[in-house]
């Protein structure tokens, strides 16, 4: 409604707090020392991944599809992948001021591979407008798109009815 306004708002790290994983994301790799675990994310076929591997166990190894971007890039960035419909945050984050890859804070310790951080209603309304519920008896499960658009939009503030 305001294009001017709304041009300078697109710049701002509200709007740019989540979005699509292949418009925000950060390659790069980093080995965590408590569970020998090395990750590492990167893009093949334009698709975002990312992948791990147990060097003492190579059968422990996989990869995920990245979803959507969750944080802006100015502090960090974490990423979502989907199991069956269900989102999850993965267990590493790129902590753009330290300029490195290091995994979440709840897992600095973890000797597994957490795959099991859920992506809650809770969480994603902050980075996030139009936020979908999840199906019905799960926490973290959605139908489609968990979010209807990227970062948070003017509305947040400016309109009402809208998580």
């Amino acid at each position: 409604c305001h294009q001017k306004i709304y041009d300078s708002y697109q710049q701002t790290i509200m709007a740019k707090a989540s979005g699509k994983a292949a418009d925000g994301l950060v390659t790069g790799e980093f080995f965590h020392q408590p569970s020998g675990v090395h990750y590492r994310v990167f893009s093949k076929d334009n698709r975002p991944w990312m992948s791990y591997l147990r060097d003492r166990d190579p059968k422990i190894s996989g990869q995920k599809e990245l979803l959507y971007y969750i944080g802006s890039g100015r502090k960090g960035r974490s990423y979502l992948f989907s199991v069956q419909g269900f989102l999850f945050e993965t267990p590493i984050n790129w902590y753009s001021q330290e300029g490195r890859w290091n995994m979440a804070p709840a897992y600095t310790q973890a000797r597994e591979i957490p795959m099991n951080l859920p992506s809650l209603v809770d969480c994603l309304i902050c980075h996030t407008i139009g936020v979908q519920p999840p199906i019905a008896g799960t926490e973290n499960r959605y139908a489609g798109r968990a979010f209807l658009h990227d970062g948070v939009t003017c509305e947040r503030c400016h309109c009402s009815g809208d998580s």
